[in-house]
């Protein structure tokens, strides 16, 4: 058993890809909190990130196994989604209290996804952004539901 409770096979579980990971998210974070004005606000924490891309590896993995596919860049992307905004590696600094940052896991895992599949979330109606928001910070939805909709987006606005 590994020190996050897994007792198959870990070999899907690369240290060395697991902390390039960390560190290509880390310069993306970077990107994205100057962008938006969030750098002061907010931080990475890196011990989450990691916990969360491990289970995104296994998340996908098993999936891909299970269902005997090798999961494509569309079902990692929503596995990707779904392990950040639920282990929040990204937190508000104390004393900050601005509604506009307490979703900012939920903005960062849809920027990176958007990044990755080329997705010009730019040309994303105000209102259907806000909706995907709502979906991933208030609602519980599994990755298999954001499939087929990672996939419209993608063939919508691709950049």
């Amino acid at each position: 058993m590994d020190k996050f409770g897994y007792t198959g096979d870990l070999s899907v579980l690369d240290d060395e890809e697991i902390e390039h990971s960390v560190g290509v998210l880390s310069v993306a974070f970077a990107k994205f909190s100057k962008k938006l004005g969030f750098s002061d606000t907010v931080r990475m924490n890196v011990l989450r990130l990691e916990n969360a891309l491990r289970h995104w590896k296994l998340d996908v993995y098993w999936h891909g196994k299970h269902h005997g596919i090798e999961p494509n860049e569309i079902r990692q992307s929503a596995f990707f989604i779904h392990r950040m905004v639920r282990v929040k590696p990204i937190s508000l600094l104390e004393g900050y209290k601005d509604p506009r940052y307490y979703a900012i896991n939920e903005l960062f895992a849809f920027y990176v996804v958007g990044e990755f599949l080329k997705i010009n979330l730019a040309n994303l109606d105000d209102d259907i952004f806000d909706e995907f928001i709502y979906l991933f910070s208030d609602r519980d939805f599994y990755p298999t539901q954001l499939f087929i909709t990672l996939r419209l987006l993608q063939n919508l606005l691709a950049s």
